[in-house]
């Protein structure tokens, strides 16, 4: 017996926030750290490609991490040590750059 997929219009509008809205919530990383993280994240992505060992696995997993802080905006440990480097321009406007394609 199969049972039909649920629909996403068939989801309370709750369901799935306003994605702009959750980055908005959630940066607290300036755009110059978020264009460095993004730069330093795919330089250590390569570098993990061609290594070897062990410490290409760590190096992937701090690439990933870099390039995720760059594209949202977001950095747990920052949220964590209850930091916040953005201007309050950007809180303001929300003019920091959208790098999700969302």
């Amino acid at each position: 017996m199969s049972y039909p997929a649920p629909s996403v219009s068939s989801l309370p509008e709750t369901a799935f926030p306003s994605a702009s809205l959750l980055r908005q919530q959630n940066q607290n990383v300036n755009q110059s750290e978020r264009s460095a993280s993004l730069a330093l994240g795919t330089g250590v992505l390569l570098g993990s490609i061609f290594g070897h060992g062990f410490g290409r696995l760590i190096a992937f997993g701090a690439a990933a991490g870099l390039i995720y802080r760059g594209m949202t905006g977001h950095c747990p440990l920052y949220e964590k040590l209850q930091v916040d480097t953005m201007t309050p321009e950007e809180k303001l406007t929300g003019s920091t750059a959208d790098f999700t394609g969302v």
